[in-house]
């Protein structure tokens, strides 16, 4: 299905400067040691053109609308293109732009975490595939999060599996998992763990302790996306998290015409046989 999408000729303008601009942020070569990574690190077409306009697309209104930390994240991503940091630096932008345009003021790259969200510090972690594909390495890597940032009042932390777990747990199974950490740092408010899926259909399932979302992506893959939070937590401490998550299909579209893209990611993609 994805071999029939093809790029408009808005889109390969936009393919053409998106390129140009990541070049010239991150220095020459950028891009050939992004697309060095390993194949089982790159999306499939078109995930790989949404990829690079994500990228700019964040980048572009972070330095537009000056966010702080912006120096320190271009200095990641263009030493570690090719690296796990290349994900967690993506992720990163675009959390942030995310929030940016939700009307909080992010700060990238902060003393103590990865980004802070007015009062809230967001502890970014992937959870790749080697070592052993269980819920306790999850907990570990958790508590670690929650150790890094003990000094901090307010702390989620945002895991994102790369194949590491073979199954996910629910919210309401997470949540008792990670009580025992919750009742030793009380300055740590949730957990979010998200993983690519292959369901075909949104949902919202809401628990006592959290809540369970599946969205399409604007690039035809799915994320399943599991909140946890600790027991009795108002509902203000959490609401900027379920934002980011619930909303990220939208994002993008609501983004682009900021950066003179006034049909968003519609107008630059299409397919080559529609169907009838």
């Amino acid at each position: 299905m994805n071999a029939g999408w093809v790029l408009t000729a808005e889109g390969r303008e936009v393919a053409a400067r998106a390129t140009a601009d990541l070049e010239a942020f991150f220095g020459p070569g950028w891009r050939a040691r992004a697309e060095a990574r390993p194949a089982s690190e790159r999306p499939a077409w078109p995930a790989t053109f949404v990829e690079l306009v994500t990228l700019w697309a964040s980048l572009r209104i972070l330095i537009q609308q000056g966010v702080q930390g912006i120096s320190k994240l271009r200095a990641n991503l263009s030493r570690n293109a090719t690296r796990d940091e290349y994900r967690h630096g993506t992720l990163q932008a675009r959390l942030a732009t995310q929030a940016l345009l939700a009307g909080t003021r992010p700060i990238l790259e902060p003393p103590i975490g990865d980004i802070r969200l007015n009062d809230l510090l967001l502890e970014l972690r992937g959870l790749n595939p080697a070592g052993p594909a269980t819920t306790r390495r999850l907990i570990r890597a958790v508590e670690l999060k929650a150790k890094q940032t003990r000094d901090s009042t307010a702390v989620w932390v945002w895991i994102e599996d790369a194949g590491a777990l073979p199954e996910f747990p629910r919210v309401d199974i997470l949540a008792e998992d990670l009580d025992r950490v919750f009742t030793a740092w009380p300055h740590l408010l949730g957990v979010v763990l998200s993983t690519l899926t292959p369901h075909t259909a949104d949902t919202t399932e809401r628990f006592e302790r959290g809540i369970s979302y599946t969205r399409h992506l604007p690039d035809t893959r799915h994320r399943h996306t599991v909140i946890a939070h600790r027991p009795a937590l108002p509902e203000h401490r959490f609401e900027l998290i379920h934002h980011l998550c619930a909303e990220e299909p939208a994002w993008l579209d609501a983004a682009l015409p900021l950066l003179q893209v006034p049909g968003g990611l519609p107008s630059l993609l299409t397919r080559r046989n529609p169907a009838r």
